[in-house]
């Protein structure tokens, strides 16, 4: 099971990861040659599933905005789902693809949530990010505007080639990953981190 959750800045997709690993019984950070943050996260489910998550949550903005490039992103996952392991992904840099994301519907189950977050909500929380940043500057909405614009072409597209794709509220989203992957508990997690390198990514 793949689960990617999109949406425009502030909108929530962070805020529902760590939700679901929280809900984990242990969580492993991975990590590669010449990276200090992790490069994924690979967590054990209350029922003894692997869930693995790309990208680090060492700061607010994480997930796989935190990965150079979208191949590196979707290495990760088909990489994963070909062991067996479920994957939550999000981020911006995932955003408007369409083109990988149809080759990973055809290879495994896949289900894409977009958060649908009324604009005034996802700037309100952008500001908080920068105001914890000390960003004095003005936030101009305009990118996370246009942002939320071509969400919307991107999921119509997605729904037009068949990839299993809805709009959720984050209350909604919550409760759908949750139930997709088995995760409507309450356990809390465990954070073992190893500093192993396990594989390294090629582009």
């Amino acid at each position: 099971m793949i689960v990617n959750i999109r949406g425009t800045g502030g909108a929530g997709k962070s805020m529902i990861v760590r939700e679901m690993m929280r809900r984990c019984v242990t969580r492993t950070s991975e990590f590669i040659a010449g990276r200090r943050q992790p490069i994924g996260y690979r967590c054990v489910t209350p029922a003894g599933r692997t869930l693995y998550v790309p990208g680090h949550y060492e700061t607010a903005c994480g997930g796989c905005d935190t990965i150079a490039k979208p191949d590196d992103v979707y290495a990760l996952v088909t990489r994963e789902a070909a062991l067996g392991s479920d994957v939550l992904f999000e981020g911006i840099i995932v955003q408007d693809d369409t083109r990988r994301c149809l080759a990973l519907a055809a290879e495994c189950p896949l289900h894409v949530i977009a958060l649908q977050v009324p604009m005034g909500m996802c700037l309100a929380s952008i500001q908080v990010r920068r105001d914890a940043r000390g960003e004095a500057r003005p936030l101009n909405p305009k990118n996370t505007v246009n942002r939320q614009k071509r969400l919307e072409g991107t999921m119509r597209k997605l729904l037009t080639i068949g990839v299993a794709a809805m709009w959720l509220t984050r209350e909604e989203a919550m409760e759908t990953v949750a139930r997709l992957l088995g995760l409507g508990g309450e356990a809390s997690a465990v954070e073992t981190d190893s500093a192993e390198t396990l594989f390294e990514l090629r582009a």
